[in-house]
């Protein structure tokens, strides 16, 4: 391999180049930054080298903890910087500059990048612009407002993980939750991979109430492509979302379908005192639609009892 990345080097042909990087990577992240540093100090201009440099940084980060380690921070911060400059439209860029600077305590840029990304006045394309304009009046994980903290989501990641380890019923739920938490740092991989999982469940289960859990699951899905900058499979999915809705439409006086206002009821009570009680509210709209569901019976005590609890 390295005189593979030697040939690339002295041909500047880069096309390969990330295949070379994510083979160091699993030896060493270490490796593949030094392999990506070489290849910006012979192409300084490249931006195709600029992003595979800044995305071995970002495996570090993620891997390491770079609040302990200024020098990573500084570094992987500014050559995300760097890279949104080069790539204004980039949404996935934003985000991961987002998180990084979360990462970092930088609150007041995490916030200001999110703002900017997530304010409908932004500068997106106008079919993009339309496009995320119906995914912000979907009902899922990236529009009920969760947060995007490093040490609460990953807190909650370490104890999802332990949960399913220990074995659980609630795996669509579950994987479903991992899968913002994975996404929030710019991880789509591993995002996708637990939204997969969800779907694969659901079909499995091939009951009605997994057919409109699976509008949040499809919701998901929309948003995380739409955030890689896919807006095709973005709106594919988007329009998967709307086909479910008119197969399974909410019952009469219901603003949400009742399995979906559980399931916002279930995640929300994941999260601050504020959330658990918007969840106790989710909970007893889906309880007035349907009072027999003993499951959302036993969530409503817990929200109340965790909300109610100094």
């Amino acid at each position: 391999m390295q005189d593979l990345l030697q040939r690339t080097l002295e041909t500047g042909n880069l096309e390969g180049l990330g295949t070379i990087l994510r083979y160091y990577r699993t030896i060493s992240i270490d490796k593949a930054i030094e392999a990506a540093e070489r290849a910006r100090e012979k192409f300084p201009t490249s931006n195709r080298v600029l992003t595979h440099l800044a995305n071995c940084y970002k495996w570090k980060v993620y891997k390491d903890d770079m609040t302990e380690n200024r020098t990573l921070a500084k570094k992987t911060i500014e050559l995300f910087e760097e890279l949104v400059r080069h790539y204004p439209d980039s949404l996935k860029d934003k985000v991961t500059l987002a998180s990084l600077h979360s990462y970092a305590h930088n609150s007041e840029r995490t916030d200001e990048i999110y703002q900017q990304l997530l304010s409908e006045k932004d500068d997106l394309p106008p079919h993009s612009q339309h496009l995320k304009q119906h995914l912000q009046k979907l009902e899922c994980h990236f529009t009920w407002d969760l947060g995007r903290y490093r040490n609460e989501l990953q807190g909650l990641r370490m104890n999802i993980q332990d949960i399913l380890e220990q074995g659980c019923n609630r795996l669509v739920h579950h994987y479903n939750l991992l899968s913002y938490i994975q996404q929030t740092p710019g991880s789509d991989t591993e995002a996708l991979d637990y939204l997969k999982k969800a779907e694969s469940v659901m079909q499995e289960q091939g009951t009605e109430e997994a057919a409109v859990r699976l509008q949040v699951n499809k919701a998901n899905l929309a948003w995380v492509y739409f955030l890689m900058g896919d807006m095709d499979k973005s709106k594919a999915y988007l329009e998967g979302v709307k086909r479910l809705q008119r197969m399974h439409p909410a019952p009469p006086k219901c603003t949400l379908h009742p399995e979906v206002s559980a399931e916002k009821g279930w995640t929300l009570m994941k999260f601050n005192k504020a959330k658990k009680y918007q969840a106790i509210d989710y909970f007893k709209m889906a309880l007035k639609a349907e009072p027999e569901r003993t499951e959302w019976h036993n969530g409503l005590a817990i929200a109340m009892s965790e909300a109610y609890t100094n």
